[in-house]
């Protein structure tokens, strides 16, 4: 029986549901001919007719409907012909999927600017299994005309304000950057993308907004917001489906996948790094091909397959190996970080020992204003030292996270520094413990006091004693 009507890139949103549903692709085809039986009608798919609409080849319409009620029962949930990768020309063309894209963007980011909506924004809650946008087809070299000069400013504009707020992002978390990208968003990106939605270059302008959703929604992460997050997430990887831009797509895969990790769903997780794999172009550079990897490797490696995982991040090095040391938040990989996922995957791996040393590297190598990333990496080193019963170089490692915890306004980072207690908490008796102790209660004391802990800002000061017994000053 035939099975194609159009050709189409492939479709990453069947082969997820496809995944979740733990269906062979006999299993499935063998289900939508029951279900078409059931219907009076005889077909014939099989395993090659699956892989063929995972390739991006379009079944009739009837056949679409047929394996929307398998998944569905398969789910136990809803699928519809969107969900699953299909979409119609009529109801989502290219232009209905842009507009529809910067409409939720304008929502999105509106609902986080506007103070009387913003608890309400936060406190959506996070979705499991939630479709994802089809992937972006391949464009053709050269189909985007050059951009008129005042559209090249707007794009500058786009992409100054990223590398801004990723460099804030770095040095101050998520606290910092939310609300100040959720304005620019929907005062002056959504307007352009309203007004230059189909003029010359305006993919380059859709890329650059999917950048911009993309630091949001990181943003909101750290924040703990993740259904926000997760919201923000689909949003650019469907400005990044119009604009064509299939390393912007592939990243935010990539970025889904550790949400998935974070919230313990390692098997989705693992499924969303590799379909980012499969994603990014051969023309990305370097970097971006060995920081998808190392989030496969780590998939990999929280999943049972160890061997996979060192292999993958291998070829991972390889490619960090060719990549130059050119700046940006969306090409460059940094060492410090690659060194950092290595060191999450060696301890998946209970690779102790090597796990400890890639830690190590990361804080070497890490650059001077990332404070964020330096106090996440600080606690993770000690939480392994403390493992491995050295609790004086834990304490050490601690107390260097309270020292530099409050330049940063970040959940994840309160919610690791209020972890100690609870890795402290055997320990506490022990004179090498005493004063951390006393430090971790101080603060945790100071934050319920100061917002009920509410705000996520960290309230540790400096408050060592120093050398003569007195203590330091708090920063401002």
């Amino acid at each position: 029986m035939p099975v194609a009507s159009h050709r189409r890139s492939p479709n990453h949103r069947l082969r997820l549901l496809v995944a979740e549903a733990r269906l062979t692709h006999e299993a499935l085809a063998r289900h939508v001919n029951r279900l078409a039986a059931l219907r009076g009608q005889a077909t014939r798919y099989d395993r090659t007719s699956v892989s063929h609409w995972l390739a991006g080849t379009r079944p009739r319409s009837f056949t679409v409907e047929l394996l929307c009620h398998a998944l569905s029962e398969r789910l136990g949930r809803p699928v519809t012909a969107f969900d699953a990768g299909f979409r119609t020309a009529e109801a989502h063309s290219g232009d209905a999927d842009a507009l529809d894209a910067v409409a939720r963007l304008g929502d999105l980011a509106g609902a986080e600017a506007d103070p009387r909506h913003r608890a309400a924004a936060r406190a959506v809650p996070f979705r499991p299994g939630a479709p994802l946008p089809c992937g972006p087809a391949e464009r053709a070299v050269g189909d985007d005309p050059r951009e008129p000069a005042d559209l090249a400013l707007e794009i500058r504009s786009m992409r100054d304000t990223a590398a801004f707020c990723a460099f804030h992002l770095d040095a101050f978390g998520g606290g910092y950057t939310r609300t100040v990208l959720a304005g620019y968003l929907a005062d002056v990106v959504t307007p352009w993308l309203r007004r230059r939605g189909e003029e010359p270059g305006h993919r380059a302008l859709f890329a650059g907004a999917a950048q911009l959703a993309h630091l949001l929604a990181q943003s909101a992460a750290d924040m703990g917001a993740e259904g926000q997050a997760q919201q923000a997430h689909e949003v650019s990887l469907a400005l990044a489906d119009h604009a064509g831009d299939r390393r912007l797509y592939a990243i935010g895969l990539r970025a889904l996948s550790g949400q998935a990790l974070r919230l313990g769903a390692p098997g989705s997780a693992l499924r969303l790094a590799e379909t980012a794999a499969e994603t990014v172009p051969s023309t990305a550079s370097p970097g971006t091909h060995a920081y998808v990897l190392t989030q496969c490797a780590l998939g990999q490696a929280m999943t049972g397959l160890p061997r996979t995982a060192v292999r993958t991040l291998l070829r991972a090095e390889r490619w960090l190996e060719r990549a130059d040391s050119v700046a940006g938040p969306f090409t460059h990989y940094a060492h410090a970080d690659f060194a950092y996922q290595q060191a999450q995957v060696l301890r998946a791996l209970g690779e102790s020992v090597p796990a400890l040393h890639a830690y190590e590297l990361s804080l070497r190598e890490r650059e001077a204003h990332r404070n964020r990333a330096r106090v996440l990496t600080l606690a993770s080193t000690a939480e392994l030292h403390l493992a491995q019963g050295r609790l004086d170089e834990a304490c050490a490692l601690w107390h260097r996270c309270l020292d530099e915890a409050p330049r940063v306004h970040s959940q994840q980072v309160t919610q690791r520094v209020a972890g100690i207690r609870h890795e402290l908490a055997p320990y506490r008796r022990s004179p090498v413990v005493a004063e951390l102790w006393a430090r971790v209660i101080s603060g945790a004391e100071r934050s319920s006091g100061a917002d009920g802990g509410r705000s996520g800002r960290p309230q540790w000061a400096h408050d060592r004693p120093s050398d003569d017994g007195r203590r330091t000053g708090s920063p401002a």
